[in-house]
């Protein structure tokens, strides 16, 4: 006996449509880059340069989808299972205009980390997101 994977596969070959096909690729809504960290953050220049390598990563796909986006969004948490004291927070902000430029989304995730930073706190994860996107060529105010 054979899977059903394998059924469509062999009624398909032999010119049976069985899987529907999807004719344009989904557009991103949201991209996120986020790690757990393999050991606790504790100084915000550690977090500072966590934040500035999530940020370069997402506006490289970002680019790599041909978007732009409008909105950034910054957290940082503790583990839920550890000892100590607990925290999660974040913030979005709306960019001044829509954009895929690393430095832009950079210089946005680095403002958005100075408002929730806490110190004496060991953070396990922390992560950015970018939404809101357009077409880069309806942005002509850049």
């Amino acid at each position: 006996t054979f899977g059903v994977v394998v059924e469509r596969t062999v009624r398909e070959l032999n010119g049976e449509s069985c899987i529907e096909l999807e004719e344009v690729a989904k557009t991103k809504e949201q991209i996120i880059c986020s790690r757990s960290f393999g050991k606790k953050i504790e100084l915000y220049e550690h977090m500072h340069q966590a934040i500035c390598e999530y940020s370069e990563r997402a506006a490289e796909k970002l680019r790599a989808e041909k978007r732009v986006c409008s909105f950034v969004s910054v957290f940082i948490q503790t583990s839920h299972y550890a000892s100590g004291p607990q925290y999660y927070n974040h913030r979005s902000e709306r960019l001044e205009y829509p954009s895929a430029d690393t430095r832009d989304i950079i210089n946005a995730a680095v403002r958005l980390l100075k408002t929730i930073w806490k110190s004496g706190v060991k953070y396990h994860k922390a992560g950015i997101m970018l939404t809101d996107f357009s077409d880069p060529s309806v942005n002509s105010s850049n």
